[in-house]
């Protein structure tokens, strides 16, 4: 084993997570409900009344994905990690040669390497992107001194070739 970290699941954590993997979804949402907005003005001026109210309601409802989607995903997602691991927060995640296992709970998850997609990191995560949508994080705080070193070690070894910077707004991977 080349690294063992242990660490208490805090809300703070799952909302910065989901926060960071939702962004470019809620960047989108406010930019189309703006422009439809602003559009339908300029086409209510044009006297385009259906036009009008079509870009209003798509505006509308691209701003409410913005603002709701966070809080909806969120309890979504307490609602999942509850069904699967209980009310137990402790969590650990070992690190191997070729693959990590995370343990909580009751559930026991193994993930091969070649499976991560990207690395990112927010303001107090790495988080590790397996899907489009899909991932787990790790919170820096949890790694002490002696074991950042073998963090990093991991993260120019197995984890090398990943991206580790944040997807740019118009990209799709």
């Amino acid at each position: 084993m080349k690294l063992s970290v242990f660490y208490e699941n805090q809300e703070a954590y799952s909302k910065e997570f989901l926060k960071a993997l939702l962004k470019r979804l809620i960047q989108w949402s406010y930019l189309v409900g703006l422009t439809g907005l602003v559009f339908s003005f300029l086409f209510y001026r044009d006297g385009r009344i259906l036009a009008a109210g079509s870009l209003v309601t798509a505006g509308l409802i691209s701003l409410a994905v913005a603002i709701f989607i966070l809080p909806l995903t969120l309890k979504e997602y307490k609602d999942q990690v509850k069904a699967a691991v209980g009310e137990e927060d402790k969590v650990l995640v070992r690190f191997f040669e070729d693959y990590l296992e995370i343990h909580q709970g009751q559930s026991h998850l193994r993930i091969d390497y070649k499976n991560i997609e990207r690395i990112f990191t927010s303001q107090n995560l790495y988080i590790f992107q397996l899907g489009k949508n899909t991932g787990f994080y790790l919170p820096k705080d949890a790694l002490t001194p002696e074991k950042i070193q073998d963090f990093n070690a991991l993260m120019e070894g197995p984890f090398k070739g990943l991206p580790k910077k944040a997807r740019g707004f118009f990209s799709n991977k």
